[in-house]
């Protein structure tokens, strides 16, 4: 064995890593931003907007933070805003819609 060749450590060996995230919040902290972020931003654009500045801004914003090295979870936590958005838009959707086409279905004939 050189004597330039390192050894490598047992595991039980290696130092602790101190700058490890140690709770939910820590490990997740950009996505969370996100999230939260987008709800903030969308709620403030959307009186004024009608939806017109709101969905080109978050297209743009999830390319660019997408395209980012140390910004992929801002882009995760804003694209996870956008899909339990959609999901609450077609449940509430589906729900009106089926409601609406209930008295087609029953018959009317006594009133």
């Amino acid at each position: 064995m050189d004597k330039d060749e390192q050894v490598p450590l047992p595991p039980e060996n290696l130092p602790a890593s101190e700058n490890k995230p140690s709770n939910f919040f820590q490990n997740y902290e950009q996505q969370v931003w996100g999230f939260i972020g987008w709800f903030v931003i969308a709620s403030l654009l959307a009186p004024i907007s009608f939806g017109l500045i709101t969905t080109p801004v978050t297209i743009i914003c999830l390319i660019a933070l997408g395209l980012s090295k140390t910004r992929k979870g801002l882009a995760g936590g804003i694209l996870l805003a956008v899909a339990i958005n959609f999901v609450i838009s077609l449940i509430r959707g589906l729900s009106m819609n089926a409601t609406c086409f209930i008295p087609f279905y029953i018959d009317m004939g006594y009133f």
